[in-house]
């Protein structure tokens, strides 16, 4: 067995049991954990990917690398993939889910405000490298015909 093949049966292998634990512990803690609201959140996640993210995932892809500027495009790429990631993460915390009225230290912050600054900094940061991109670019470019190689 190659080690790609035994690192992708051990990750599945450790896969499965974590979601055999998780499984398990839906079903002991029922009334803490609510199973058949989580069964409705992973289909409607599953759905909305499958219609919706992908598709535009596949769209933005595609536009990026058909009409983006060489130099702009690892920063482009860079800056979107990371915006999603983290709004992917943050999205939870951003509809509330496990607020609490009766416990007000359940999701206390401004996520919003966070999910904001986060995506300025890797946007500014995304700009900045495209920027140098461009900058070496043009240093690196010939201004016109030189002067040794013109016919006297």
């Amino acid at each position: 067995m190659r080690a790609g093949t035994a690192a992708r049966v051990l990750a599945a292998v450790a896969g499965v049991a974590m979601f055999a634990v998780t499984v398990r512990y839906a079903v002991l803690r029922s009334i803490d954990v609510r199973p058949a609201v989580w069964v409705r959140w992973w289909v409607t996640a599953a759905v909305v990917h499958d219609v919706v993210v992908a598709p535009a995932a596949i769209a933005v892809g595609w536009l990026v690398v058909r009409f983006a500027p060489r130099w702009l495009k690892a920063p482009l790429q860079t800056a979107l993939l990371l915006s999603a990631v983290i709004v992917a993460v943050s999205w939870p915390a951003l509809r509330g889910y496990g607020r609490m009225p009766s416990n007000p230290t359940y999701l206390p912050r401004d996520y919003a405000g966070g999910l904001t600054l986060t995506l300025a900094v890797v946007w500014i940061a995304c700009a900045g490298w495209a920027a140098a991109r461009l900058v070496r670019r043009r240093q690196a470019a010939p201004l016109g015909p030189s002067v040794a190689a013109a016919p006297r």
